[in-house]
């Protein structure tokens, strides 16, 4: 059951000092690589001084956006870094 959840640390695909969108998602894709059926990646994003949360299941194309505040991301990019990274892991 363990394996089921898997966090990502927010300093490998954060906006600060970790490259552009198209390094993030293959760090992230790099990190869905060999999930299980039904894992989930919990992963921590911080928008603009504001903590939310991301929940991956990259086999199932899934992404859950999980705000306190109940806020929509500012800006497209971190939507676009997940999106990048499901398509990568779907690719050979």
């Amino acid at each position: 059951m363990l394996q089921m959840i898997s966090f990502v640390d927010p300093g490998m695909v954060g906006t600060l000092a970790c490259g552009d969108i198209g390094q993030r998602s293959r760090k992230l894709a790099d990190r869905f690589k060999g999930a299980c059926d039904g894992q989930h990646f919990l992963i921590p994003f911080n928008d603009v001084n504001h903590w939310a949360l991301t929940v991956v299941k990259p086999n199932e194309e899934v992404v859950y956006y999980m705000d306190p505040l109940k806020r929509r991301i500012d800006s497209q990019e971190w939507t676009e870094v997940v999106d990048n990274a499901i398509v990568c892991t779907r690719v050979p």
